[in-house]
């Protein structure tokens, strides 16, 4: 998704979409759960998408930065006091 964001602005190439996707497989993935209730508490305090809360909530529950391109997730996140690398 942040890779077509890119696209959009006239950033990156499709080749260079292509390249990074690639790249972007040899990242590690670890699968952990998330609170829902607490993701759903933060979807209605913030009227933002579940999807966006669950990854909000678990950077909370994890002790983790937040990497995003979408500056009102961000926000939402210093909001929260998860840090944010963008």
């Amino acid at each position: 998704n942040a890779l077509i964001a890119m696209r959009r602005k006239r950033r990156v190439n499709d080749r260079e979409i292509l390249r990074a996707f690639n790249i972007s497989q040899g990242i590690a993935v670890r699968l952990v759960p998330v609170e829902i209730p607490a993701a759903i508490k933060i979807a209605i305090r913030f009227n933002i998408y579940a999807y966006d809360a669950f990854y909000l909530q678990c950077c909370i529950e994890n002790r983790l930065p937040l990497i995003s391109l979408d500056g009102h997730m961000c926000g939402v996140a210093e909001n929260l006091g998860i840090k944010v690398v963008k």
